[in-house]
């Protein structure tokens, strides 16, 4: 089954939010920046699916036993919620380093306001609990 990449996305953020959540005995929401009412409308349903059906990985009760509630929080960018500024910010540099590390898609340019960034969230990446590994893990390459 085919999915729409931003729904794709959510679910596997989602996945990897829970299971921080999960693996700390916490319950956390999810909140995303509007894009538009029928955007809004299509992210509110992924959502919803994934709460009530869970994915290939995860059985819909772990997202019920993670999560506070079963509806996505949309707000617009006027809103300026801190959570979405600051995922704003990394997106771009972020997505620029694993291009460039893993799969060198694109070319090493001197960014920076890139680098900088990088190398803040570095230590903010998910890892394996023992490892401390986080290739695969805090940083997945699909």
């Amino acid at each position: 089954m085919a999915f729409h990449p931003y729904h794709y996305s959510l679910s596997a953020m989602m996945e990897r939010y829970c299971g921080w959540l999960d693996f700390h005995n916490r319950t956390g929401r999810i909140v995303a920046e509007a894009r538009g009412k029928e955007d809004d409308r299509k992210l509110k349903t992924a959502y919803r699916h994934t709460y009530y059906h869970g994915t290939l990985f995860r059985q819909p009760d772990f997202f019920k036993n993670c999560l506070s509630t079963n509806k996505i929080l949309i707000r617009p960018k006027s809103a300026n919620i801190a959570g979405l500024q600051i995922a704003d910010m990394i997106a771009y540099p972020s997505k620029r380093e694993i291009l460039i590390e893993k799969k060198q898609l694109i070319n090493p340019t001197t960014e920076t306001f890139s680098e900088k960034v990088c190398t803040v969230i570095q230590r903010k990446y998910n890892r394996r609990f023992y490892s401390r590994v986080v290739d695969g893990y805090g940083k997945v390459l699909l």
